[in-house]
């Protein structure tokens, strides 16, 4: 989601970007039962997560600047500790 905003005919502008998103399928290639002679490994879902991110970003036609700092947020919901074997 974003908003865009600009004053004083657009010689002033910026934009507010949001953004947000639920991981439920980590997976890792992780050892198993032999699945065949030549494999022991396969890939298995293991957790989930979320990743928030906010990001302005601030612009100026006059003196043709822009400038824009933001901040990302990665939380570990779950990870399963037992790999099915």
């Amino acid at each position: 989601m974003g908003i865009d905003w600009g004053i004083n005919n657009q010689r002033l502008s910026g934009t507010i970007d949001l953004y947000y998103r639920k991981t439920t399928d980590l997976l890792n290639f992780a050892l198993t039962e032999a699945l065949s002679a030549f494999r022991n490994q396969a890939w298995q879902n293991i957790g989930s997560m979320t990743n928030k991110v906010l990001k302005p970003l601030s612009a100026g036609k006059l003196y043709r600047v822009a400038a824009g700092i933001g901040h990302s947020t990665t939380t570990l919901l779950s990870i399963t500790t037992r790999l099915q074997t």
